[in-house]
């Protein structure tokens, strides 16, 4: 297999982190050049060194939109660690819904919304902890990734009988519909809560008009920079309201934001101070 060689890999390395908040290091090697050797052939080039010697040099910015399909991690599931899910329904829930009482809206932030699994199951839980308080509460989930591809399968909505499988039965039940082909289709009501869109977490300022009562980044941060995790968690702390809750990976930590998010179990964290 053809390897990047030292000065492409730094070229990339260098593309990675500044434009990603990727710390590629040097055991990475061989798969980034699986990567960008998959990229090379999506921009109709013979070579990995050949894409980043034309394209990676000064990439604009369709080339960084193209670019990461390939450089970023999209692995998600249905109910991926289930803890999290269960306590958004027992607890952060109502307390949020206590927060909103007056608004009356509740809003949910995903920011690593991949294949749409986790935005989806989001709509789903808003759903049923808001379904005796009637239509007169507003619920929206906003769904973004920095991958227009992922965002394409999400806004599909049409997912494998083995990609549900994880998924717990009621819901399940309640929110899909089997196809002829045996696929599953998520079910318009729950469809029309989400809205997708791009963006890329490392952005100087995120361009939300109101605070979200929920923010879910999970299992992103694990592979950013310490300086951009820390940069990256004060824009998501910004983006809630005074009392709302964010969700992490489990094996994720919010270091150095110890003041103003307060931990409330492995992965999960009440904003108690600006």
């Amino acid at each position: 297999m053809e390897l990047l060689d030292d000065q492409e890999f730094s070229i990339v390395q260098g593309v990675a982190l500044q434009y990603f908040g990727l710390e590629v290091t040097a055991n990475k090697r061989t798969m980034l050049s699986r990567r960008i050797k998959l990229f090379a052939r999506s921009m109709g080039m013979g070579t990995a060194g050949q894409a980043v010697r034309t394209s990676l040099m000064s990439p604009t910015k369709e080339v960084l939109i193209r670019l990461a399909v390939y450089i970023t991690t999209n692995h998600t599931f249905f109910h991926r660690e289930p803890q999290h899910f269960e306590r958004l329904m027992d607890d952060v829930l109502p307390a949020v819904t206590k927060l909103a009482k007056d608004e009356e809206e509740l809003r949910i932030w995903c920011g690593a919304a991949s294949t749409g699994q986790e935005p989806y199951e989001l709509a789903m839980c808003l759903e049923e902890a808001l379904a005796l308080k009637g239509p007169r509460w507003k619920r929206a989930v906003l769904a973004t990734d920095i991958s227009e591809k992922v965002l394409g399968v999400a806004r599909g909505a049409n997912y494998t009988g083995q990609q549900v499988a994880t998924l717990p039965s009621q819901r399940l039940r309640t929110f899909l519909v089997k196809q002829a082909d045996s696929s599953f289709t998520v079910t318009p009501n729950i469809r029309k809560l989400v809205t997708f869109g791009r963006l890329n977490l490392l952005s100087a300022t995120y361009p939300f008009r109101r605070p979200f009562h929920v923010i879910f980044c999970r299992n992103v941060m694990i592979y950013f920079a310490a300086s951009v995790r820390l940069e990256v968690l004060r824009k998501l702390s910004g983006s809630l309201v005074l009392g709302g809750y964010l969700f992490i990976g489990r094996s994720e930590s919010v270091r150095g934001m110890e003041e103003t998010l307060r931990f409330v179990e492995p992965g999960v964290y009440r904003k108690i101070g600006e």
